[in-house]
């Protein structure tokens, strides 16, 4: 009896010791913790020390059935906890609370984004702390306007925009023919059902088109309609791993993706990027191998240019002259992850009348329509690009009107119910927060 009263003392306590140890471990990834795998190891201990002697101190003791039966469930519980914080260790993500929190994504309306332009060249100016995003969709699809118009587009009263797309710096020749559809004709020749086939064949369903042009806005026989898409989706090899609250980028935690030292599971990750040109920690471009042999995914970390083009050549002639060299096994890399579907109507061009130089074209077309949409995501596993743009120019008089009244209830409001012939409403509610509103 004394032999298996210390047996089972010793054991209790080093099991509640480890029980309190395992509960703390997973209140504090409830919390957001980071994951430590080598828990699993503290199980043989226990055997040992915790669930060994408890288990032959109470046969000793040869405890009532209802005392066995609790420390035999209180055993049960704490090596599946053991074997649950294993699997989370080895197996789970990095953070519980992001693995379930809904990722803020930026709006998809380019309008409502205030330190984010969409721009359709790239001559765009560069402003600290402002994003530039560019994509070659809205390009291709002026450059079959210009070909199908007999030239540069032309318009009375010119914009700068003009000027710079019809320097036509990008062109199908910078792409393959599998990725992309780039077409422009009249609406009395089908336009709109050629291009819908043309997606579908090439695309046998893999994209989607979300952005086709609107028949309504170009519904006469001459109206001239304009469509491209892209759609590009690069593959890692080997995913790399997810690196949560690794990144702080200007003042905000972010997610990333990479490899840091002692943590990679995987040497083919090194493989995978090549460093391309390394001046220091703030200037450097690498790139990163896909699947994709014939594309190139390249991140350059440097000073920038004047505008996104002087950048972009500024990269393109030290890639030129570089050497690639595979990054070795003490390297860091710690990418953001990035995601956003965002659509821009270029509104500044939207009204201007076309001077055609194709005697073909008819002489009254305004350019009633210039949209264009950018899907991009980057991630651990690789990149996917989807893009849209469309261009209609038809006759002014099949521009919707501006409505000569707006009646948006976005601001405080009263709402009243009553009779046609009564004094006093029987129902009045004054609206100042969305309390009682729907929302999702």
């Amino acid at each position: 009896m004394l032999f298996g009263s210390v047996l089972a003392v010793l054991g209790g306590l080093v099991s509640a010791c480890f029980s309190l140890g395992l509960c703390l471990y997973v209140a504090s990834r409830v919390g957001g913790g980071s994951p430590a795998p080598g828990l699993i190891n503290f199980l043989l201990l226990w055997a040992i020390f915790g669930a060994a002697p408890l288990g032959l101190g109470i046969w000793l003791l040869r405890s009532p059935g209802e005392s066995q039966r609790f420390w035999k469930r209180f055993m049960l519980a704490l090596l599946l906890l053991f074997l649950a914080v294993g699997a989370d260790g080895n197996f789970g993500p990095n953070n519980w609370r992001r693995a379930f929190a809904r990722e803020r994504l930026p709006p998809s309306d380019a309008s409502k984004l205030q330190r984010t332009l969409i721009t359709p060249h790239v001559d765009a100016p560069i402003t600290p702390g402002t994003n530039l995003i560019w994509c070659g969709t809205f390009q291709l699809a002026w450059n079959e306007a210009c070909q199908l118009a007999g030239g540069d587009l032309k318009f009375a009263g010119g914009h700068p925009m003009v000027a710079a797309m019809n320097q036509r710096l990008f062109t199908k020749d910078d792409l393959d023919e599998s990725s992309y559809v780039a077409m422009a004709g009249l609406t009395g020749e089908g336009i709109h059902e050629k291009i819908r086939s043309a997606v579908g064949d090439r695309f046998r369903g893999e994209f989607k088109p979300r952005f086709l042009p609107d028949q309504k806005l170009t519904p006469r026989p001459q109206d001239l309609v304009v469509y491209a898409c892209l759609y590009k989706k690069l593959v890692f090899p080997t995913p790399f791993q997810r690196l949560e609250d690794r990144l702080d980028f200007a003042g905000r935690r972010v997610s990333a993706f990479g490899f840091v030292v002692g943590q990679t599971n995987s040497a083919d990750l090194y493989g995978q990027v090549l460093v391309l040109d390394y001046q220091s920690a703030d200037d450097f471009i690498i790139e990163l191998k896909t699947k994709s042999h014939g594309d190139r995914l390249i991140l350059a970390k440097l000073p920038p240019g004047e505008d996104l083009h002087t950048t972009i050549r500024r990269v393109g002639e030290r890639v030129a002259q570089s050497q690639p060299q595979p990054a070795p096994t003490n390297d860091v890399l710690v990418v953001p992850r990035m995601k956003f579907d965002i659509t821009r109507s270029y509104s500044e061009i939207q009204g201007l009348r076309l001077i055609p130089q194709n005697p073909q074209i008819a002489k009254d077309l305004l350019l009633v329509s210039a949209t264009q949409n950018i899907l991009f995501e980057m991630n651990e596993r690789g990149a996917e690009l989807r893009s849209e743009a469309y261009v209609g120019l038809g006759c002014a008089a099949h521009i919707l009107p501006e409505p000569k009244h707006r009646m948006i209830f976005d601001k405080p409001f009263l709402l009243l119910m009553q009779r046609h012939d009564a004094k006093f409403p029987y129902l009045a509610v004054w609206v100042d927060n969305p309390e009682i509103l729907i929302s999702w």
